[in-house]
């Protein structure tokens, strides 16, 4: 009995997650309400659908403008409540759909969707963060060259934070402040030790990634890559 209680409370954190990062949580309603309809879903102590209700809750939809250009990848949650207001479409001669589990059976929500009207988007550049700069660095420290993962991997100042406004009087340095994407790389957190509080030359250490400004559009498109059935438009775009 412990385990299964074990199952149900981290099921009831995931439920909670989803909820808060949902703009409308009414939506949520859809599959499940409380925590005693999930157990009722799941089956206490069920691992199969457990699993099976885990994957529904992180299952993602590809937003496309109404020319079928890539806009962004949104949690399924957002695309039923674009599809129930007449906003997206099923884009034509496509058939990967998700089996939602409603009250009255189940849900068809296709895992691509297109805008019923085009929407004009400006180029823009991609926000910095930590995920970002290991997405632009394709995962890998750009000193040694492992590859990285999210908990594994951080970011380091080739020019220091503490230094970069002296660089910068002395013109070695560019942007208006220390966080910007050409100063920035992913590193693994040994290199990074390593590197201190010193430029990579300082250091004796070889940069092997050129750092660069990515658009939004870029950024995303790694995420596009998760889904073979996303391809025809990620091969296009």
């Amino acid at each position: 009995m412990v385990k299964e209680n074990g199952y149900i409370r981290n099921l009831a954190c995931t439920f909670v997650i989803i909820r808060t990062t949902t703009q409308n949580p009414k939506s949520f309603a859809l599959v499940v309400m409380n925590l005693s309809t999930i157990q009722k879903f799941v089956g206490v102590g069920t691992n199969t659908k457990l699993e099976k209700f885990r994957k529904e809750c992180i299952m993602k939809v590809l937003l496309l403008n109404r020319d079928e250009t890539l806009l962004s990848v949104i949690p399924w949650q957002e695309a039923v409540k674009l599809h129930f207001q007449g906003k997206v479409e099923t884009p034509y001669n496509f058939n990967d759909f998700y089996d939602i589990k409603v009250k009255n059976g189940v849900y068809k929500l296709p895992s691509a969707v297109v805008l019923s009207e085009y929407v004009h988007v400006p180029y823009t550049t991609a926000p910095l963060s930590k995920r970002n700069v290991l997405k632009r660095d394709s995962y890998t420290c750009g000193y040694c060259g492992i590859v990285l993962s999210d908990s594994q991997g951080t970011i380091d100042h080739i020019i220091p934070q503490s230094r970069w406004y002296k660089f910068k009087e002395q013109g070695k340095a560019t942007g208006k402040h220390a966080n910007n994407w050409k100063n920035v790389v992913a590193s693994c957190k040994k290199c990074n030790c390593k590197k201190a509080d010193r430029t990579p030359n300082e250091a004796g250490m070889d940069l092997n990634i050129n750092p660069y400004t990515p658009s939004r559009m870029f950024i995303n498109y790694s995420t596009y890559k998760e889904n073979e059935n996303w391809q025809r438009w990620v091969k296009t775009n």
